[in-house]
């Protein structure tokens, strides 16, 4: 009796060892086979513990996302070019995939293969293109400047549209809302440098550049076509949405910005574009290239270079 109840006993220690050494150890992979090791919490007090690396998190970035300083550090060769539009379009013909990004910076710009693939199609530039570009561009060119999203300005004339400035009312929740919005543009962007650049749709047809030039008070229209009456009325509308914006900062935050309705618009004189399609490129080069008073470079549109003569450069007409 005694010998059968000490074997029953030391059967059930032993299940208990084998138990508790099960749960107590860590299973690891050594040359393909596991093998049990103590848990560091059950091991001996003077074993120090080696620290775990943290393993960092992977940041989601888009196929052409570009590099952390922002600036592509080499130029893409031409079978990169072809590669990557040979992708863009492919992926925009898979119905689930069309959406998918494929461009991202870090001004929150992102761009999806369907909407690439309007450059490719129509070879033209879109609102959201030119936004993506504009990011990129506020990188490279020097403090003198702000750029303006295209989006920006849209919201502008929508609002010159829908004659949304109206009498202050501190019921009504969306003049509540939007009120800092206003404030802000002002002190971040209309006056913090020499010159702001907008890209203007006139009439969801051409892009134009104006300049609010504060230095010479003035607002400049730099149009590779020609300056039509059309230009003048949404530039004017343009204007009167930044003077808005000037007077609800004067009165909020005690300030005494100028009133821009004063300042003359005038046409500068610019290289033109050869065709009908190209005017987001120019766009892009006026808000890189233009200085103020001419172009720091030569613009070229494939083989065919348009200049500027000194004679026109001199000529600045005055829109009324």
């Amino acid at each position: 009796m005694g010998r059968e109840a000490s074997r029953k006993k030391g059967n059930t220690a032993k299940f208990a060892n084998s138990n508790g050494r099960r749960r107590n150890a860590a299973a690891v992979v050594v040359g393909g086979k596991r093998k049990l090791t103590t848990n560091q919490k059950y091991g001996s007090p003077f074993v120090v513990a080696k620290p775990r690396a943290k393993r960092q998190s992977r940041v989601k970035k888009g196929l052409f996302a570009e590099h952390a300083d922002g600036v592509s550090s080499a130029v893409p060769t031409q079978q990169e070019i072809e590669a990557s539009a040979l992708y863009v379009k492919t992926l925009s013909k898979i119905p689930k995939q069309a959406s998918k990004g494929v461009y991202k910076n870090e001004f929150g710009a992102s761009l999806s293969s369907e909407k690439l693939n309007v450059v490719l199609v129509h070879e033209w530039l879109s609102d959201d293109i030119i936004d993506a570009a504009i990011g990129y561009l506020s990188l490279r060119v020097g403090s003198d400047r702000m750029l303006c999203p295209a989006w920006r300005t849209n919201y502008l004339l929508e609002q010159a549209e829908q004659q949304y400035r109206k009498k202050y009312n501190i019921k009504n929740i969306d003049e509540v809302v939007k009120r800092p919005g206003a404030i802000g543009r002002v002190l971040d962007e209309y006056f913090k440098r020499e010159k702001t650049f907008f890209a203007l749709n006139i009439r969801k047809t051409h892009y134009i550049t104006v300049v609010m030039h504060t230095k010479k008070k003035e607002f400049q229209v730099l149009d590779p076509l020609f300056v039509s009456a059309a230009t003048k009325f949404v530039v004017e509308d343009l204007i009167g949405q930044i003077s808005q914006d000037i007077q609800e900062a004067n009165n909020d935050c005690d300030t005494e910005y100028p009133d821009v309705e004063e300042w003359p618009i005038k046409s500068y004189p610019i290289p033109k574009q050869t065709d009908t399609n190209s005017c987001g490129l120019w766009v892009l080069q006026c808000m890189e290239h233009w200085d103020g008073d001419q172009m720091t470079c030569p613009v070229s549109q494939g083989e065919k270079q348009s200049e500027i003569s000194s004679k026109d450069q001199e000529n600045v007409n005055l829109i009324v």
